[in-house]
């Protein structure tokens, strides 16, 4: 998955400390402190360091190669070696009968099982082939936001790491929870933390084995949210700086439950608005855990090109984005965006990445309207709504003219 060309799967880090403008040298001076070096591994160790963006065998950091515009580009660099451990006992059991052989005994101490573990280790570490990672990365210095282009936990604590030790800027993983308390006031993040989830069905108990995180129940209630004003609104969205989008699901829709035997529910394909599976799983009790979205916006020529991007001629078709959104982390999965193709390479990177961070603005600005309804006087009325929905659809009525 790459930052440079087509779809990409994002985690978003806040920045906990603040950071220099793109243009500062000591971005570069900190990057070759700590660029990757080969050597070699011992068993279950790891090798990291920076890489040149899109030229990952170099680590010959130069400001035009590093700073975009507002943006900082670079590449995370992570190695390790690892030996089943399955392979190594039955090289060890064979290496301690050859052994026993030698020394015409029937025991070995327990030093010498360990000289011997040892070094079949070193012998297999050796001719075992080093499993290497490329990450890559966009820091946004003004929104002072950090882009990952992976979700592997393992990593990205390895990744959040070094950035740390490299610019000694500590950061916060972006997910529903931590971006409700950058949006909301103290006493609003309070009531979100005491009530995170919403109910759209009748009451049922909640089974241990099955029971939600915070971020996973906030996470549930915002995209269930979502696909109601996806399959309920006119299909488009006011942008407060980015123009008017139109919005669709498009075809990827998964529902979890709490209850006591609940399975996920996957739909598809067809008008997953409307099936009879969605309308069950909603009257159970399930929510959306993972849905994908396609967002469109046309070009007249009044939409400014992405921060960065040179000026350019009204595009002929309209600019698109798809991704899904999960419900745990708020990281954008699959992500497409519209192509950038005017003006130098240069403009034409910076244009791809702003177009990157615009999906997660518009996501923020989705996941701000909500929390302004879930926690505000209009939520009673709005839920009401909700419910009464799913009934409709339970019924078969919605959408059906009258």
């Amino acid at each position: 998955m790459s930052l440079e060309s087509g779809s990409i799967t994002l985690r978003r880090y806040y920045m906990q400390s603040p950071c220099k403008a793109s243009s500062d040298p000591s971005w570069v001076q900190s990057l070759r402190e700590n660029a990757f070096i080969e050597r070699q591994l011992g068993m279950d160790e790891e090798n990291m360091g920076w890489a040149v963006f899109a030229n990952e065998l170099s680590t010959d950091f130069a400001i035009e190669s590093t700073a975009y515009g507002k943006y900082i580009l670079l590449s995370f660099r992570r190695e390790t070696v690892k030996v089943q451990r399955t392979l190594l006992n039955l090289h060890v059991k064979a290496r301690v009968k050859e052994r026993l052989k030698e020394l015409e005994s029937e025991t070995l101490s327990q030093k010498q099982k360990t000289e011997i573990k040892e070094e079949v280790s070193a012998e297999l570490l050796e001719n075992a082939q080093a499993n290497l990672q490329v990450i890559q990365v966009l820091v946004d210095t003004a929104r002072k936001e950090v882009y990952l282009s992976t979700t592997s936990d393992k990593s990205c604590e390895s990744f959040e790491v070094l950035f740390l030790k490299t610019f000694n800027i500590k950061l916060l993983e972006a997910n529903f929870m931590a971006t409700s308390q950058k949006i909301v006031e103290d006493q609003i993040f309070e009531d979100i933390l005491d009530g995170p989830g919403i109910r759209l069905g009748p009451e049922f108990d909640i089974h241990p084995d099955f029971e939600d995180t915070s971020e996973g129940k906030l996470g549930s209630a915002f995209l269930t949210w979502l696909l109601y004003i996806l399959q309920t609104g006119d299909g488009t969205w006011k942008s407060k700086s980015l123009g008017e989008f139109g919005m669709i699901l498009n075809e990827y829709l998964l529902l979890e439950g709490e209850a006591l035997g609940s399975k996920q529910m996957l739909l598809k394909k067809g008008v997953l608005g409307r099936c009879a599976e969605l309308a069950t799983s909603l009257k159970v009790g399930k929510l959306v855990s993972k849905i994908r979205v396609q967002v469109a916006r046309g070009d007249d020529g009044s939409t400014p090109a992405p921060e960065g991007g040179e000026d350019r001629e009204p595009a002929s078709e309209a600019e698109e984005w798809a991704f899904v959104v999960d419900k745990l982390n708020f990281d954008l999965a699959s992500l497409k965006v519209p192509k950038y193709n005017d003006g130098s390479e240069a403009a034409r990177v910076i244009g791809r990445m702003g177009y990157i961070v615009e999906a997660f603005e518009i996501m923020d600005e989705l996941f701000e309207t909500f929390l302004d309804i879930r926690y505000g006087k209009s939520w009673n009325s709005v839920h009401k709504k909700m419910t009464n929905w799913v009934v409709e659809l339970q019924s078969g009525d919605w959408g059906q003219d009258t």
